[in-house]
Order: C-alpha cells, then structure tokens, then sequence
C-alpha cells in the first residue's frame, strides 16, 4: 500500500511541471519535465537550512582544527576542553563525516610539513642553494 502512496505521491508532484502545450511546440519544456521526474527518483526531499549548514560547517572546521592540533602536538598537548569538544563532535558527527575530516585534517598537516621543509631538488637545480 506504501508503494502505491509513492507512485501517487511522485505522480503529483510533477504534474504541476508538465507542460501545456505537446512536444512539438515546447520541446525544451519537455525535456525539463522529463529531467525532473528522473532527477526526483534519485535526490531525496532535501530542503536547504542555512542555519543548519553553517552549524555543520562550524563543526567540521572545530573538529578539524582539534585534530590537526592532536596530529602535531600529540594527545597530551590537548587541554581538557580540546579533548571535551573533541569527544562532544565525534557524538555528534556521523562516523563517515569523522573519516573524512581526520583524512582531510592529515593531509592538510602533511602538506604544510612538506612545503616547510624544503623545496626539493627541482628548485634547487633552478634557483641553486641559498
């Protein structure tokens, strides 16, 4: 019974984008429509929150910035409202979101390590030891 609601559900939410007039005369509009109706079988009903976005940006960018600083200065450097929010982000986030973000906040701490070191041997060549 569920399935038919969808189907009915998914019928009516795109009559209202059907054009008036046939294909011949509105193709374009046609090829909207067909597009939506596609596109509405594979994008869940999201409704955009600024809010909530910039929350979650706000989240990632404090979790990254912890972990970095876990990364470089190790676990013991942390202060006990670090190693709080910390363990308050990782209850909060999904375990996915945590991957990412610890993935990403390595590479960033690799890539300034990298570049602070030296400029390897084709800069060396180029510009010669100074």
């Amino acid at each position: 019974a569920s399935l038919s609601l969808q189907r009915l559900r998914r019928h009516f939410s795109s009559v209202a984008e059907r054009p008036d007039v046939g294909p011949k005369y509105d193709p374009r509009g046609w090829w909207r429509y067909a597009f939506s109706c596609v596109a509405s079988e594979f994008r869940p009903d999201f409704v955009f929150d600024e809010k909530d976005f910039l929350a979650e940006r706000r989240k990632e960018k404090r979790y990254k910035e912890i972990y970095e600083k876990k990364l470089q200065e190790g676990n013991r450097k942390l202060t006990a409202v670090e190693r709080a929010t910390l363990e308050e982000l990782e209850g909060d986030l999904k375990e996915s979101q945590i991957v990412h973000y610890r993935l990403s906040a390595r590479r960033d701490v690799t890539t300034s390590d990298a570049s602070s070191e030296d400029d390897g041997w084709l800069a060396a060549l180029i510009f010669g030891d100074e």
